[in-house]
């Protein structure tokens, strides 16, 4: 059987002890997924290697149940109910297989086990698991550029999130529709969907009377900053310039909250985004010491983690840095490392703002 020991940090150690235990005391398969599925969302931020090997478990356990368990020695109802669980199991498993290959920057890896995920759930008829399928699909779309695809899937998920009632997909849905109206240069918009979804963030941290959704709350603050960052202040309207140097103390605000939110939930990648953002505005002011001090620490998380995009946006930003400071051998050197990256991924936009920093 299984053995679940992986070498983590101590607190996230006594959670996969406190499972572990649960997982070999559990007497049946659907019990031992749903272990393995809370140890997932344990680690999901600090250990996403982990988190794949604990998902591919819990994906082999839900297809030896479809295909070995207990399923012919049922009466009916109960046979389809459970045919029905695992079938929702191995949709669950695909679908965060997908998201830690898609944080890692294997993209068409991730695109597959969405898809699949997303067949599962419309066959069981899941529309909680169809709008996160949808979603995240929609995301991967963005990333590669295709908008009208993006948004078309973005706004199906909002929809059926709109229908059920889902405060927290709903939110995360807004951001997401958020990020496509703000690189289209829809300011307005932009802030409209980001401040929409920081309200439900909030209101559904209030209803849960403690933690509530702060992973949803951080990634709109992180939102609301980027925007302010590369935009500017809206309100100010006297020139594009006042309104951009207005924007950058709102900006380094949200930016100081998200990244307080994601060390208290201990999610590394949500830590190394608001440092590496951080370092941006810094570079703006011009304080390169302080922006490669910021950079550097959003590197060591996305090399510990694995993160392969992350990895090739903080090299990018550390070689502009440098070149600044006239460092133009490091820089290239920097450089030549996240365009290697941004190959090996797939990933166009980032190919061509490391190709832009080589150019200079």
């Amino acid at each position: 059987m299984f053995l679940l020991t992986f070498a983590v940090h101590s607190q996230a150690q006594r959670i996969v002890d406190s499972l572990n235990q649960s997982f070999r005391s559990a007497k049946h398969d659907t019990d031992k997924i749903n272990c393995l599925f809370a140890l997932g969302e344990a680690l999901i931020g600090s250990d996403p290697d982990t988190v794949l090997i604990i998902q591919k478990i819990a994906e082999q356990l839900a297809e030896k149940g479809l295909v070995s368990g207990p399923l012919s020695t049922l009466p009916d109802r109960q046979a389809g109910l459970l045919k029905k669980k695992y079938l929702f199991s191995l949709a669950e498993a695909l679908n965060n297989i997908g998201y830690i290959y898609d944080d890692q920057g294997e993209i068409p890896k991730a695109l597959e086990y969405y898809y699949r995920s997303l067949k599962i759930m419309e066959d069981i008829g899941n529309k909680e698991g169809i709008a996160t399928s949808l979603n995240n699909i929609g995301y991967i779309y963005n990333s590669q550029g295709d908008i009208p695809k993006a948004l078309e899937y973005f706004h199906k998920s909002l929809i059926i999130r709109e229908d059920i009632g889902n405060k927290e997909g709903i939110a995360n849905s807004l951001n997401s529709m958020g990020r496509i109206y703000m690189n289209q240069g829809d300011i307005h918009k932009a802030l409209e969907y980001f401040h929409k979804s920081l309200k439900l963030g909030e209101e559904t941290r209030l209803l849960d009377g403690q933690v509530g959704n702060k992973q949803g709350i951080a990634t709109s603050l992180n939102n609301i900053g980027f925007m302010y960052r590369n935009h500017g202040d809206p309100s100010v309207t006297s020139s594009k310039e006042a309104s951009l140097r207005a924007g950058i103390p709102k900006a380094l605000e949200y930016y100081h909250k998200s990244l307080k939110i994601y060390e208290e939930i201990g999610n590394k990648e949500g830590i190394a985004t608001s440092l590496n953002n951080i370092g941006y505005i810094y570079k703006n002011q011009g304080d390169i010491p302080k922006a490669l001090e910021y950079y550097y620490k959003s590197l060591k998380i996305r090399e510990n983690i694995g993160n392969k995009q992350g990895i090739a946006v903080s090299l990018n930003n550390i070689a502009r840095s440098m070149l600044i400071q006239g460092q133009v051998v490091e820089a290239g050197e920097q450089a030549e490392r996240s365009l290697e990256i941004a190959r090996e991924i797939g990933s166009p936009s980032q190919m061509m703002y490391t190709a832009g920093t080589l150019k200079k």
